[in-house]
């Protein structure tokens, strides 16, 4: 996977982003506690440790991002059947290629979980994150998708399982 990741027409800025998170030299609020840039090293939300793991994966953002896109691949790619929402870590932490996924559809799928890591890692040193909610999330999700979808087309890429995702977004916001 990690191969075939660096061989997909991404942007370098998100192709360096998954090297430096895979090598564990990101900077969470944990790390910027440790040398003295941040008050504390608590997520303001969830109020743990604001490490790699919980920015990236465990906190609010994260939890719902990497939940609605695997419920949305398990509609859109495995006929309604549950799997990925089985696997939503190896998807969304490590990009994981799976069989079922087209090079085009692995492209646009690596692209925003990555686009959605980088805005959860940047949200999870922002003290207002203490006042979030699901309708944060929702709208969050929108803005990643779009401007996902935008990277793509600027790019002269196939956006259309990023605008299904958007689509889907909208569509199911009364019910998450």
């Amino acid at each position: 996977s990690l191969k075939k990741m660096f061989e997909l027409q991404l942007m370098i800025h998100y192709k360096s982003f998954f090297y430096e998170q895979i090598s564990r030299t990101l900077t969470s609020k944990n790390k910027l506690a440790k040398f003295g840039l941040a008050e504390n090293n608590l997520c303001p939300k969830c109020k743990v440790v604001s490490n790699l793991e919980h920015a990236l994966y465990e906190c609010i953002l994260p939890d719902f991002f990497s939940h609605t896109l695997a419920r949305f691949l398990d509609v859109h790619l495995n006929e309604g059947k549950p799997e990925f929402i089985f696997l939503k870590e190896n998807l969304f932490l490590f990009n994981i290629y799976f069989e079922q996924f087209s090079k085009s559809e692995y492209l646009q799928i690596s692209l925003i979980t990555l686009v959605a890591k980088e805005k959860c890692l940047q949200l999870s040193k922002d003290d207002r994150l203490e006042k979030w909610n699901k309708f944060n999330c929702i709208s969050q999700s929108i803005l990643i998708a779009q401007f996902t979808s935008k990277l793509l087309t600027y790019a002269n890429l196939n956006d259309d399982i990023i605008m299904c995702f958007h689509d889907f977004l909208i569509e199911k916001r009364d019910s998450f």
